[in-house]
This record gives C-alpha cells, sequence and structure tokens, in this order.
C-alpha cells in the first residue's frame, strides 16, 4: 500500500509544481485514476478473499481480526450541501471461517470537539476485505472551516476507528 501512497503524493505534488490545477482538482483527478487502476470504486462488498487477509495479516484463528487498511475521501474541498463519497477498506476475519459477521458502519463528521453522525449501517459482511463506500451530503448550514471525518467500525466486540485528514468547507 506504501507505494501507492506515495505515488499519489509525487502525482499530487508534480501537477502542483507544474501548475497544472488546483489541489481540489488534482486530488480528483488522481483520485479517480487510482480507484480505476486499483479496484476501490468497486461497490461496497468484498475486496479480497477470506484467504488473502489471512495470509497478509498472518491470522492464527483463535479471535476475531478487524483491520483498517485505507480510508479516504473523493474531495478536499466542499462547499454545504455538497456530496463526497467515502471508502474505506478494512480486514474482517474470525475463527469460523463460513460465517458472516455483523458490522456496524457510522461516519461522524467532526468540527473542533463538535460531531454530527452523518450515517450508520448495520450489514452482514462476509470475511476478507471488505470495501464499503457511502455518498455523503454535508449539511447545508455548515460552517466554514476545517472539518475530518470518522469511520468507526464496530464487529464482534472490536471497535476500529479511522480518521481522515482534515478536508474543508468553504
Amino acid at each position: 500500500m506504501r507505494s501507492k501512497q506515495s505515488f499519489i503524493l509525487l502525482a499530487l505534488v508534480a501537477g502542483l509544481l507544474n501548475g497544472c490545477a488546483t489541489v481540489s482538482e488534482l486530488g480528483k483527478n488522481i483520485g479517480d485514476w487510482t480507484r480505476k487502476t486499483w479496484g476501490e470504486a468497486q461497490p461496497a462488498g468484498h475486496a479480497g478473499t477470506r484467504e488473502e487477509a489471512v495470509k497478509e495479516y498472518a491470522y492464527d484463528g483463535k479471535r476475531p481480526l478487524l483491520e483498517v487498511r485505507e480510508h479516504f475521501l473523493s474531495q478536499t474541498e466542499l462547499t454545504p450541501g455538497e456530496s463526497l463519497d467515502v471508502t474505506i477498506r478494512y480486514a474482517l476475519l474470525a475463527p469460523d471461517p463460513d460465517a458472516p459477521i455483523v458490522v456496524t458502519e457510522s461516519r461522524t463528521l467532526l468540527f473542533g470537539r463538535d460531531g454530527i453522525e452523518l450515517n450508520r449501517k448495520e450489514i452482514a459482511r462476509s470475511q476478507g476485505i471488505v470495501s464499503s463506500s457511502v455518498r455523503l451530503t454535508l449539511p447545508r448550514g455548515l460552517s466554514k472551516g476545517k472539518y475530518a471525518l470518522v469511520t468507526t467500525l464496530i464487529a464482534a466486540g472490536i471497535e476500529k476507528k479511522s480518521i481522515t485528514e482534515a478536508f474543508v468547507v468553504r
């Protein structure tokens, strides 16, 4: 995964240095290309098999495993009422290889110490590498400033939080 992140950062910096576009335009174009190239644009569901996850995480099968792999937004500059796509990829494993696992996914918008839950869903997932995407619409009365988005995953008694880097509401 590091090589992909390095590539994206390098492409963004190169585009800015060459005066090609704004950060927002470059981020969207690079995001579109990487999702097409590496498959993150898949609908919510499987992004890798259980066997791939067992191997990658050296899973011993003794207790459930929930690990966040990636978490990203489709845009970094938004206006109130605008929508953005949020994708999170995570590994999900349990001792019983055939058992689906119920996962609660929630997305909370943070501004300073205040949070607004934008989305919550509970869904039974197959084990393996999961890709989950959702389109969120920002509230129309949102104040200008820097925000972060927290995605919380709860499964098999495990809770994991992933916080995106700040994005700007203009």
